[in-house]
Protein backbone atom coordinates (compact mmCIF):
# COMPACT_ATOMS: atom_id res chain seq x y z
CA UNK A 1 0.00 0.00 0.00
CA UNK A 2 1.26 3.22 -0.85
CA UNK A 3 1.50 6.13 1.57
CA UNK A 4 0.12 8.76 -0.78
CA UNK A 5 -3.17 6.45 -1.12
CA UNK A 6 -3.39 6.39 2.97
CA UNK A 7 -3.26 9.99 2.62
CA UNK A 8 -6.02 10.71 0.74
CA UNK A 9 -8.09 8.42 2.84
CA UNK A 10 -8.03 10.66 4.67
CA UNK A 11 -10.46 12.97 3.42
CA UNK A 12 -11.86 14.12 -0.10
CA UNK A 13 -10.53 17.42 -0.02
CA UNK A 14 -6.68 19.10 0.47
CA UNK A 15 -8.67 20.86 3.94
CA UNK A 16 -10.33 17.56 4.97
CA UNK A 17 -7.22 15.78 4.56
CA UNK A 18 -4.69 18.12 6.62
CA UNK A 19 -7.60 18.63 9.58
CA UNK A 20 -7.30 14.95 9.91
CA UNK A 21 -3.68 14.30 9.71
CA UNK A 22 -3.56 17.08 12.06
CA UNK A 23 -5.72 14.92 14.46
CA UNK A 24 -4.32 12.09 14.38
CA UNK A 25 -1.34 14.07 17.17
CA UNK A 26 -3.50 16.38 19.17
CA UNK A 27 -3.94 13.54 21.63
CA UNK A 28 -1.43 13.37 24.43
CA UNK A 29 1.77 10.90 23.76
CA UNK A 30 2.85 8.76 26.50
CA UNK A 31 5.69 9.92 27.92
CA UNK A 32 7.45 6.40 29.32
CA UNK A 33 6.85 4.88 25.70
CA UNK A 34 8.28 8.48 24.10
CA UNK A 35 11.27 8.08 26.48
CA UNK A 36 11.85 4.02 25.65
CA UNK A 37 11.56 4.87 21.68
CA UNK A 38 14.35 7.43 22.23
CA UNK A 39 16.44 5.83 23.83
CA UNK A 40 15.99 2.34 21.99
CA UNK A 41 16.65 5.02 18.33
CA UNK A 42 19.52 6.75 19.72
CA UNK A 43 21.37 3.95 20.92
CA UNK A 44 20.80 1.56 17.66
CA UNK A 45 18.13 -0.85 19.43
CA UNK A 46 15.41 -2.89 18.74
CA UNK A 47 12.01 -1.91 20.62
CA UNK A 48 8.85 -4.50 20.89
CA UNK A 49 8.23 -7.80 22.82
CA UNK A 50 10.49 -10.93 23.23
CA UNK A 51 9.72 -12.34 19.99
CA UNK A 52 10.42 -9.66 17.50
CA UNK A 53 13.76 -9.07 19.13
CA UNK A 54 15.69 -12.11 17.80
CA UNK A 55 13.76 -11.80 14.76
CA UNK A 56 15.22 -8.01 14.52
CA UNK A 57 18.56 -9.65 15.66
CA UNK A 58 18.24 -12.68 12.75
CA UNK A 59 17.30 -10.04 9.72
CA UNK A 60 19.91 -7.47 10.50
CA UNK A 61 22.69 -9.30 11.68
CA UNK A 62 24.00 -7.81 14.83
CA UNK A 63 22.93 -7.13 18.50
CA UNK A 64 19.77 -5.19 19.09
CA UNK A 65 19.69 -4.90 22.92
CA UNK A 66 23.32 -3.40 24.77
CA UNK A 67 25.40 -5.12 26.27
CA UNK A 68 25.20 -5.39 30.09
CA UNK A 69 27.29 -2.75 31.89
CA UNK A 70 30.66 -4.22 33.50
CA UNK A 71 30.67 -2.95 37.24
CA UNK A 72 32.82 -0.52 38.18
CA UNK A 73 36.55 -0.85 39.24
CA UNK A 74 37.19 -0.28 43.01
CA UNK A 75 39.40 2.42 43.39
CA UNK A 76 42.42 2.27 45.73
CA UNK A 77 42.17 4.47 48.81
CA UNK A 78 46.05 6.07 49.01
CA UNK A 79 45.77 7.76 52.25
Amino acid sequence: MHLCFLYTQLGSTVIERTASYRELFVRQFDTTKFMQIRQASNQGMALGNGGFKPEVKRLAGHRVVPLKREPKPKQINNK
